[in-house]
């Protein structure tokens, strides 16, 4: 037995005078415990918590991004070169801006993000998190998100105009995924 548990046995069942001493004694050693044990548990929430916030944050963005003032116009031969680079899995291209999005008569802003499906499928998990519908996106649809997709009570099939500051005539999309 190491000799630290042995003191502390030895002085936990001990017959002493006072009663009352051992009592509080055993209160503020389960009290201790208690607190040890919760704080144990809570870091492994919070550890599990954060593992799977990071998963879903760099799943659904590639691990590097890498952008330029004005745009990248060359960029399948970008992509070529960075594909040929010892270590990366795979790139696929971009474009991202603002936009409003139009159903009905309600109007929201919009974070808008233009993808190449056959590319991001090796860059990003995002086909993990589609509840419904297809990521093979064909031309004019898109896929939303799910908050987005409730707020506006939108389904798969669904029509959706989408007016950018590049080109403020609205454009018609499907709704391809959720």
């Amino acid at each position: 037995m190491p000799y630290e548990l042995w003191i502390s046995f030895r002085y936990l069942v001990s017959k002493r005078k006072e009663k009352f001493i051992s009592i509080i004694s055993f209160i503020s050693i389960m009290g201790v415990a208690v607190g040890v044990t919760a704080l144990i548990v809570v870091l492994a929430v919070m550890s599990g918590f954060d593992r799977d916030l990071r998963e879903k944050i760099v799943g659904t963005n590639s691990h590097i991004i890498i952008e330029r003032e004005g745009g990248i116009s060359d960029y399948n031969g970008l992509v070529n070169e960075i594909n040929k680079i010892p270590h990366v899995k795979a790139s696929s291209p971009f474009l991202s801006g603002q936009a409003l999005i139009r159903q009905n008569e309600q109007v929201l802003g919009v974070i808008l993000r233009g993808i190449d499906p056959a590319r991001e499928k090796d860059v990003t998990n995002i086909q993990k998190y589609l509840e419904s519908g297809t990521f093979e996106l064909k031309k004019n649809t898109v896929l939303i998100g799910k908050e987005l997709s409730s707020r506006l009570d939108l389904k798969i099939g669904d029509m959706i105009s989408l007016i950018s500051a590049a080109d403020p005539k609205p454009k018609d999309f499907r709704i391809a995924g959720i």
